[in-house]
């Protein structure tokens, strides 16, 4: 019993870390965008499929769609798309067109950190 007690103290914390890299990977951390207009934009990924978008005092929750390159986020309405990882990742938002095309660039932004 001691034994398997001091192999369950070993085992324990591993996992912790593990979860605590995976909650972090699926986005539990502000990515923070400034935009050439100067506005910020702020995206939190809530899943591999969907983000929560913050845009002038809006939410909108996106869902995952296809993209040739970088990852690509629609509502009904507008569209993010970024290319890269951390400090530096560029993002455009867009207008979405029911056609499933992008319209008229919103914003240009760089991600930065806080």
């Amino acid at each position: 019993m001691v034994l398997t007690l001091l192999l369950f103290a070993c085992v324990k914390p591993l996992q912790i870390k593990a979860e605590s890299k995976t909650s972090a990977a699926l986005g539990n951390t502000a990515h923070n965008y400034q935009c050439q207009s100067g506005e910020k934009i702020v995206v939190n990924y809530q899943s591999t499929e969907t983000i929560l978008l913050q845009y002038q005092g809006s939410h909108y929750k996106m869902s995952a769609a296809i993209s040739a390159s970088g990852s690509r986020y629609i509502t009904n309405d507008i569209e993010w798309w970024t290319k890269g990882r951390g400090a530096g990742a560029k993002g455009t938002l867009f207008r979405h067109l029911t056609d499933g095309g992008s319209a008229q660039v919103i914003e240009s932004c760089t991600e930065y950190f806080i």
